[in-house]
């Protein structure tokens, strides 16, 4: 009785272990399939779009295309023609989700992206090499397609952040700039308070340095990388204070003149110029000129190097804003003693004939 009741028991548990192997069974046979389909997939080789670069080389800013063995057969399957592709570029084994393709063509089986000079993956990947030139920035480059990373063969594809060669042309590019203003220093009061010999402003040196600085990152960038860099809000800030300065200083030497252009002494140089008003060297003003000359060393080595406009923290503005400022209102304490109140009168008693 007992064998009797327990027998369509065990049957049915049969029928469900069964089942149960034949649905596992398809599935993993699907799964392995999939798999099958996506090793198909390799990596064969990769190049920048330039024709300027060595083979197997490219540099940040560049597209680079990518060939991918199979990929014609992966896309025309039936089951993948209606389903949505995403590509991501992959560098030493780093998925960059912010380096996506750019073009897909499945008939040559290549896909473009775009090294992004703004990719933080970029910026991860380049943070764990050793050296930033060009005989130690050596990548494997691979894709991810829809999630999964794919074989690849290309084991040495080299990417430049920056090289001897673009260094010097930077270099080269910012001594013109430099020439230039130079020679227009020289020749006119660009940077003077007046006309002739007159003494150098330090406002206007200020102002002219930034404009140097800004002009030469804008056109540097945009040889390089074919695209306008965009101005953070802190670099329009810096020019805006630096201009703010040099109007700030002008109206104090006019105010406390009366409104009357005086005749200003002859230059003493440059460095004597910037630093010292009639009587001596002030600490105000060699303030402004340091914070000056360490905020222009990082911007300008930012663009050298990572070819990004800096974008200056809050903190530096309000220390360049202080510097000035200072500058401006001690400003009125130079001049004063200057000023028409501090002017010798003349003596009213008429000289007497000599006979």
């Amino acid at each position: 009785m007992n064998a009797s009741l327990l027998t369509p028991k065990f049957m049915l548990l049969i029928g469900l272990w069964q089942i149960f192997i034949v649905q596992f069974g398809w599935s993993q046979n699907a799964d392995s399939a999939k798999s099958e389909k996506n090793d198909q997939l390799v990596v064969i080789a990769a190049e920048a779009l330039s024709k300027h670069r060595p083979k197997g080389a490219a540099i940040v800013g560049d597209y680079i295309k990518v060939q991918i063995q199979n990929l014609s057969a992966f896309r025309q399957d039936s089951a993948m023609k209606s389903k949505p592709i995403k590509m991501e570029l992959v560098l030493n084994g780093l998925p960059c989700s912010d380096i996506t393709s750019t073009n897909i063509d499945s008939d040559n089986g290549t896909v473009i992206f775009w090294l992004d000079t703004t990719s933080l993956s970029l910026k991860m990947l380049r943070e764990r090499l050793v050296s930033q030139w060009d005989k130690d920035v050596v990548c494997s480059v691979s894709v991810c397609l829809n999630g999964k990373v794919l074989n690849t063969s290309v084991k040495n594809f080299k990417i430049y952040f920056i090289t001897p060669r673009l260094f010097l042309h930077g270099l080269l590019l910012f001594l013109v700039i430099v020439i230039l203003i130079y020679v227009l220093a020289t020749q006119t009061n660009i940077m003077r308070v007046g006309e002739g010999g007159s003494p150098f402003s330090l406002a206007q040196v200020q102002l002219t340095f930034w404009n140097i600085m800004v002009s030469f990152s804008v056109l540097y960038i945009w040889i390089l990388t074919g695209n306008l860099p965009e101005l953070p809000g802190s670099v329009l800030a810096l020019l805006g204070i630096s201009a703010a300065t040099t109007a700030g200083s002008k109206f104090v030497s006019i105010n406390i003149k009366g409104g009357q252009p005086s005749t200003p002494p002859p230059s003493k140089g440059f460095l004597i110029d910037i630093l010292s008003d009639d009587y001596s060297t002030n600490i105000q003003r060699f303030q402004m000129v340091v914070w000056t000359l360490v905020l222009g060393i990082i911007f300008f080595l930012r663009v050298l190097i990572k070819r990004q406009v800096f974008d200056f923290d809050d903190s530096y503005l309000i220390l360049t804003g202080i510097s000035s400022g200072a500058y401006v209102l001690l400003k009125y304490s130079e001049n004063k003693t200057t000023g028409p109140a501090n002017e010798k009168e003349p003596d009213s008693k008429p000289v007497p004939p000599v006979v």
